[in-house]
């Protein structure tokens, strides 16, 4: 994920001492912020070659051939027993769950999960909530005119209490309200008001959707 915004968020949740794994590293920019900023490990991990080597190339410019391993495979099925931070950033919410879903057992060492989806960011927090994940933190930032929801989650052996409006607005996001959500949120609102003001015949779910939201802003 090159995009700054995005990248300069998640890395605010990466500790020194954590063992991060990149999944689907792209160009190998946050490994590279993340190394920076001084952990002791970065797994790159990709299910394509050309990424792959395309962070490889990227990291070769520094000294960090020690602590990096650069990984061709899918999702978490390769994952390094050291890593106890994933980030997911810049997939769709189905394809996250997938890799999430696929890679359970083999994340048992886990303790912290930084999520990014560009789409169905509701349905990954669904799965989130009903695969006992519980959401730490939660982060919206805005570029180029898009809003981007981040999550930070770790696992539980809690059941997990949630409504529609934690799946819809995020659970910590609804409680903030930060400028960038109140801003998003208006915005979604008044495109919903404007369609059923020309509609003749308004559906039932833009009516519930845009009840939803004055209850939030």
């Amino acid at each position: 994920m090159g995009s700054l915004v995005r990248l300069n968020a998640a890395l605010d949740w990466i500790d020194l001492n954590d063992r991060l794994a990149d999944i689907g590293c792209d160009h190998g920019y946050l490994a590279i912020e993340a190394l920076k900023k001084g952990i002791p490990f970065v797994q790159l991990i990709d299910n394509k070659e050309g990424p792959l080597n395309v962070a490889r190339n990227n990291l070769n410019k520094y000294d960090y051939n020690n602590k990096t391993k650069f990984t061709l495979a899918s999702g978490l099925l390769e994952l390094d027993s050291k890593v106890n931070c994933v980030a997911i950033l810049g997939m769709g919410g189905e394809l996250i769950i997938n890799i999430l879903e696929e890679g359970y057992e083999k994340s048992s060492n886990v303790n912290k999960f930084i999520l990014e989806a560009n789409t169905k960011v509701p349905s990954l927090r669904k799965y989130l909530f009903n695969n006992k994940y519980e959401i730490v933190s939660e982060k919206i930032v805005k570029e180029n005119n898009k809003y981007y929801e981040l999550i930070l989650c770790k696992k539980t052996n809690s059941i997990i209490e949630y409504d529609d409006l934690d799946i819809e607005f995020g659970p910590i996001l609804r409680k903030e309200k930060s400028p960038i959500f109140i801003e998003k949120w208006t915005n979604v609102y008044n495109k919903y008001q404007n369609i059923i003001n020309k509609s003749e015949i308004i559906p039932d779910k833009l009516v519930k959707d845009c009840k939803m939201i004055e209850e939030i802003l």
